[in-house]
C-alpha cells in the first residue's frame, strides 16, 4: 500500500519534488479521472495502482513496476513503458498511439481495443 496520499503527490508533481532518486512507493494510490503535469514515474513501484481514465501523455513509466495496475481507458499516447513490468493489468480502450512498450513485461496482460497506431516495441497478435 502506498504511504503517501494523491494530494501529496499532486502537490510534488506541481513543485516537480518527485525525483527518480526518491524511490517513493505510489502502489495502491487511485489516480483515476486526474489530469496530471507530465511526471517521471521511472523505475517506480506502481503495483494495484489505479489509473483509469487518466491522461498520462508522454509520461515516463521506464523501468516501472505496474503489476495489476488499471489503466481502463487511459491516454498512454507517446508515454515510454519501455524496460516496465507491465504483468496482469487492465488496459480496456487504452490508447498507446506512439507508446514505447520496448523490453516491456506484458505475462498475463490482455489487450482489449487499445490504439497501437505508431506503438514502438510491440506487435499486437
Amino acid at each position: 500500500m502506498a504511504n503517501i496520499t494523491v494530494e501529496e503527490v499532486r502537490r510534488l508533481l506541481i513543485t516537480k519534488s518527485i525525483t527518480h532518486s526518491n524511490n517513493m512507493d505510489l502502489s495502491g494510490l487511485g489516480f483515476s479521472g486526474l489530469t496530471l503535469a507530465v511526471a517521471n514515474f521511472s523505475g517506480r513501484r506502481l503495483i494495484k495502482t489505479k489509473f483509469v481514465k487518466t491522461f498520462l501523455s508522454k509520461y515516463n513509466f521506464q523501468g516501472a513496476n505496474l503489476t495489476d495496475a488499471d489503466f481502463t481507458t487511459a491516454n498512454l499516447k507517446e508515454a515510454d513503458l519501455s524496460r516496465a513490468t507491465l504483468e496482469n493489468i487492465t488496459l480496456s480502450r487504452v490508447n498507446l498511439t506512439k507508446a514505447n512498450l520496448t523490453s516491456a513485461t506484458t505475462s498475463k496482460t490482455n489487450f482489449k481495443n487499445e490504439k497501437f497506431i505508431g506503438t514502438i516495441g510491440y506487435k499486437p497478435s
